[in-house]
């Protein structure tokens, strides 16, 4: 969830925010006035920007999304990054890079928050966006001490849901169900690392949450095979839990028997319900017999029928169709037809000549 909402916050602010905060000259002369406040306080430090900007929350809206944006996509972010230090010897390329990589992430907390703030603000429902990228935001780089679990990251998907964003309920699904399995699903792709589910694990109330939001999203054309499949990883799950199994150890067999038998009988209830009974139905159908025939023909069973008729007439065990085949099985019925005929006249001849006597 972490690098994507990264991805989905930056193009976001690149395509939207920030692309409009180019028009306006007051927004452009606010955030100028912040980077040159935290640039003299504390060039490449985030308590450069924590005191240019003592309270994110008294901003106006706008300010609010401009300033989150600049930190997490924009020149603020760049500020963080690539700040040239005061004196001191030359940094190594590793120096570098982690200087680098550390104000990144700085930039994305602290945007996090900021567009996390803007998300509450009075005036969000003039741009029902910014609950998204405000869950996205935060779920980038959750401050120190939350985690991509916890219930500010779940309300905040879950008002992004409200707002009309399927991808915002499915999020906050992935994160309960997260929470509640712990360690039960092998699948780092979920809300948040191991570490941060483990003591939460077995809440049933996070698990019939995680349900609802799922089942909301089967009708959905672009999600509802990624719930689905959160759907099966949460019945298991909740089947682990219910029986007893831990983090580390296996499910119960007789739990398990009786759940294979369960599914056994569902699927032999589907296939006589949507095949067996169809197919008797429509058994003397002229589509029903070409069916047959063709089955029986390409499938070798025809084959395999004669091989088995033709060893019960060696074995005598049934008798021969066929006594004599070919030009002499030709030649016998016409003989046998010409004796029936010559028989037939004979006998037509013999009455003749007996009426003439009498």
């Amino acid at each position: 969830m972490g690098a994507a909402a990264c991805a989905e916050t930056e193009a976001f602010c690149e395509k939207t925010i920030l692309r409009a905060l180019r028009e306006d000259a007051k927004l452009r002369a606010f955030l100028e006035d912040v980077r040159q406040r935290a640039m003299y306080h504390s060039p490449g430090d985030l308590a450069g920007y924590a005191h240019a900007v003592p309270n994110p929350t008294s901003l106006r809206f706008p300010e609010q999304l401009a300033l989150g944006c600049c930190l997490a996509a924009g020149e603020c972010k760049t500020d963080l990054q690539y700040a040239a230090p005061a004196d001191g010897p030359e940094e190594t390329e590793e120096e570098e890079a982690e200087a680098i990589a550390r104000g990144e992430a700085d930039a994305r907390r602290a945007a996090g928050e900021i567009l996390l703030a803007a998300a509450s603000h009075e005036d969000a429902g003039k741009m029902p966006a910014v609950q998204l990228l405000g869950a996205n935001a935060h779920a980038c780089a959750p401050p120190a001490g939350e985690s991509r679990c916890g219930a500010k990251l779940v309300d905040a998907y879950r008002r992004a849901g409200n707002a009309g964003y399927e991808v915002g309920n499915l999020r906050a699904g992935e994160a309960l169900l997260a929470r509640f399995s712990g360690s039960l699903i092998a699948d780092e792709t979920l809300g948040c690392p191991r570490a941060d589910a483990r003591n939460e694990a077995g809440d049933f109330a996070d698990a019939a949450t995680a349900r609802t939001l799922f089942k909301q999203l089967l009708a959905s054309n672009e999600h509802d095979k990624r719930a689905s499949k959160r759907l099966k990883e949460l019945r298991e799950a909740e089947d682990r839990v219910a029986s007893g199994d831990g983090p580390s150890g296996k499910p119960d067999l007789a739990y398990a028997a009786a759940d294979a038998l369960v599914n056994a009988v569902l699927k032999g209830v589907f296939v006589i319900v949507v095949v067996v009974v169809p197919s008797f139905l429509a058994r003397n159908t002229r589509f029903a017999r070409a069916v047959r025939d063709v089955a029986w023909r390409y499938s070798g069973c025809a084959m395999i029928a004669r091989q088995f008729r033709r060893e019960l007439e060696f074995f005598r065990f049934a008798k021969p169709r066929v006594v004599n085949g070919g030009r002499a099985a030709a030649r016998v019925e016409r003989r046998q037809s010409a004796k029936k005929t010559a028989k037939a006249v004979m006998k037509e001849v013999m009455k003749a000549e007996a009426k003439k006597s009498l």
